[in-house]
Protein backbone atom coordinates (compact mmCIF):
# COMPACT_ATOMS: atom_id res chain seq x y z
CA UNK A 1 0.00 0.00 0.00
CA UNK A 2 2.91 2.45 0.79
CA UNK A 3 4.48 1.90 -2.92
CA UNK A 4 1.25 2.75 -4.83
CA UNK A 5 0.46 5.99 -2.20
CA UNK A 6 3.97 7.03 -2.36
CA UNK A 7 4.23 6.74 -6.34
CA UNK A 8 1.12 8.63 -6.43
CA UNK A 9 2.49 11.58 -4.04
CA UNK A 10 5.74 11.36 -6.42
CA UNK A 11 4.03 11.55 -9.68
CA UNK A 12 0.84 14.23 -9.23
CA UNK A 13 3.67 16.18 -7.26
CA UNK A 14 6.32 16.25 -10.32
CA UNK A 15 8.78 14.58 -7.44
CA UNK A 16 11.71 13.58 -9.60
CA UNK A 17 13.58 11.81 -7.08
CA UNK A 18 13.01 10.33 -3.98
CA UNK A 19 14.83 8.26 -0.63
CA UNK A 20 13.09 6.22 2.10
CA UNK A 21 15.58 5.54 4.63
CA UNK A 22 14.32 3.07 7.35
CA UNK A 23 16.63 3.42 10.06
CA UNK A 24 15.73 0.71 12.61
CA UNK A 25 16.60 -1.87 9.25
CA UNK A 26 19.83 0.20 7.84
CA UNK A 27 18.02 0.01 4.77
CA UNK A 28 17.25 2.43 2.10
CA UNK A 29 15.16 2.59 -1.34
CA UNK A 30 14.61 5.27 -3.93
CA UNK A 31 12.37 6.02 -6.72
CA UNK A 32 13.09 8.70 -9.32
CA UNK A 33 16.06 9.29 -12.19
CA UNK A 34 18.46 11.38 -9.63
CA UNK A 35 20.29 12.58 -13.01
CA UNK A 36 17.36 14.68 -13.82
CA UNK A 37 17.65 16.81 -11.13
CA UNK A 38 19.62 19.71 -11.92
CA UNK A 39 22.20 19.47 -8.80
CA UNK A 40 22.13 15.74 -7.63
CA UNK A 41 24.77 16.79 -5.07
CA UNK A 42 21.94 17.94 -2.67
CA UNK A 43 20.73 14.29 -2.39
CA UNK A 44 23.92 12.63 -1.99
CA UNK A 45 25.10 15.59 1.23
CA UNK A 46 22.27 14.53 2.60
CA UNK A 47 21.61 10.65 1.63
CA UNK A 48 24.44 9.89 -0.19
CA UNK A 49 26.07 7.00 2.11
CA UNK A 50 25.05 5.55 5.87
CA UNK A 51 26.98 8.57 7.70
CA UNK A 52 25.33 11.35 6.14
CA UNK A 53 22.04 9.41 6.77
CA UNK A 54 22.76 8.73 10.44
CA UNK A 55 23.49 12.46 11.06
CA UNK A 56 20.65 13.66 8.96
CA UNK A 57 18.48 11.45 11.43
CA UNK A 58 20.36 12.66 14.10
CA UNK A 59 19.67 16.33 13.52
CA UNK A 60 16.15 15.63 12.47
CA UNK A 61 15.78 14.59 16.95
CA UNK A 62 13.44 17.99 18.09
CA UNK A 63 13.21 19.48 15.22
CA UNK A 64 9.70 20.90 13.19
CA UNK A 65 9.06 18.36 10.42
CA UNK A 66 9.50 18.89 7.52
CA UNK A 67 13.10 20.08 6.77
CA UNK A 68 13.80 22.02 3.62
CA UNK A 69 17.18 22.33 1.85
CA UNK A 70 17.33 23.80 -1.42
CA UNK A 71 20.66 24.11 -4.12
CA UNK A 72 19.60 26.00 -6.79
CA UNK A 73 15.96 25.48 -8.16
CA UNK A 74 16.33 21.90 -6.58
CA UNK A 75 14.19 21.94 -3.63
CA UNK A 76 14.65 18.87 -0.89
CA UNK A 77 12.27 18.06 1.95
CA UNK A 78 12.82 15.97 4.40
CA UNK A 79 10.14 14.16 6.03
CA UNK A 80 10.02 11.52 9.23
CA UNK A 81 7.05 10.20 9.12
CA UNK A 82 7.81 7.18 11.93
CA UNK A 83 10.54 7.11 14.80
CA UNK A 84 12.29 4.78 12.00
CA UNK A 85 11.62 6.43 8.95
CA UNK A 86 12.75 10.24 6.97
CA UNK A 87 11.73 10.21 3.59
CA UNK A 88 13.55 12.75 1.13
CA UNK A 89 11.54 14.62 -1.47
CA UNK A 90 13.16 16.41 -4.45
CA UNK A 91 12.26 18.19 -7.19
CA UNK A 92 12.61 21.53 -9.35
CA UNK A 93 11.07 24.46 -7.96
CA UNK A 94 9.07 27.18 -10.17
CA UNK A 95 7.90 29.29 -7.50
CA UNK A 96 9.75 32.20 -6.05
CA UNK A 97 6.77 32.51 -3.42
CA UNK A 98 8.00 31.42 -0.21
CA UNK A 99 5.20 31.44 1.31
CA UNK A 100 3.86 29.01 -1.70
CA UNK A 101 6.69 27.09 -1.06
CA UNK A 102 6.17 26.95 2.70
CA UNK A 103 2.75 25.32 2.31
CA UNK A 104 3.95 22.96 -0.40
CA UNK A 105 6.27 21.41 1.79
CA UNK A 106 3.57 21.19 5.05
CA UNK A 107 1.26 19.62 2.51
CA UNK A 108 3.52 16.70 0.98
CA UNK A 109 4.60 15.90 4.95
CA UNK A 110 1.21 15.72 6.11
CA UNK A 111 0.85 13.34 2.97
CA UNK A 112 3.51 11.15 3.80
CA UNK A 113 2.91 11.03 7.47
CA UNK A 114 -0.72 9.80 6.13
CA UNK A 115 1.05 7.11 4.01
CA UNK A 116 3.18 5.72 7.06
CA UNK A 117 -0.32 5.21 9.19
Amino acid sequence: MIQHNLKELIKKNNIIYTVIANMARGATESHGDLDKLEYSSIVNRLFGDKESIENLFSSLEGQIMPRTWSQGRVKGIVCKPTNNVIVGLFYHEEDDDPVASFRFSKDLNETIEEIWK
